[in-house]
């Protein structure tokens, strides 16, 4: 969710529940920027019944993350503090409990590279990355909280972070792999690196589909 990226996005608006929604294919983006996890399970049970969808007996996956917009108008108990991962088993336990039979992956959070967030023309809301050491916090969150809780919950981890970190330096304004209208993405005559997304889609599929016991696409 937070770290979704989508190239040719159709806006989905059939009834007012489903806002926010876009849809590429068969695969849909919900806005969880505010973490009102309540929220979010109204407007999946409204997308799956509007597409005739059930998890028990379609293949249902939810792909799920929410870390850098917790400074960005998110609600403050889902930052990287000690209350985190008490949000966290709330989340994928309240997910299991209203979509049973669907399969839950969690997205870790981009590696942010503040050298080039900062070079100019310096991205727009830098100064808050960098009052509130965002890049630093949300990489010892991502270590220290996201992965071992999702670990313990038995919830395959997409791993971002570390495939963004490895591939550093392609990034158009230090977070994003594609333009963003959004964030002037055109300053940095920036045309985007999709392979990036496909590294981490694969990494996602591989941890999924059981790449501990077959190591396919398995993210090194």
């Amino acid at each position: 969710m937070d770290g979704f990226e989508n190239h040719t996005q159709e806006h989905v608006d059939k009834i007012e529940m489903q806002r926010g929604w876009f849809q590429e294919t068969n695969a849909y983006f919900v806005d969880f920027m505010n973490g009102d996890i309540a929220n979010l399970k109204r407007i999946i049970k409204s997308v799956l019944k509007e597409n005739g969808l059930n998890p028990q007996n379609d293949n249902v996956i939810l792909w799920m993350n929410f870390a850098v917009h917790a400074w960005f108008g998110g609600r403050n108990n889902w930052k990287p503090t000690d209350n985190r991962q008490k949000k966290l088993q709330e989340l994928i336990l309240a997910m299991r409990d209203a979509f049973p039979g669907a399969r839950i992956a969690w997205q870790t959070s981009s590696y942010i590279d503040m050298d080039i967030m900062s070079a100019l023309p310096a991205k727009g809301d830098v100064s808050r990355y960098s009052e509130f050491h965002i890049g630093d916090v949300t990489a010892t969150a991502t270590k220290e909280i996201d992965e071992p809780i999702m670990h313990a919950l038995g919830v395959p981890v997409v791993r971002r972070y570390d495939i963004t970190a490895a591939y550093r330096g392609l990034q158009c304004d230090g977070i994003h792999h594609s333009p963003h209208l959004a964030t002037n993405a055109n300053m940095w005559h920036c045309y985007g690196f999709g392979a990036i997304e496909d590294l981490i889609l694969q990494s996602g599929l591989a941890a999924l589909t059981g790449a501990d016991q077959m190591p396919i696409c398995k993210a090194s």
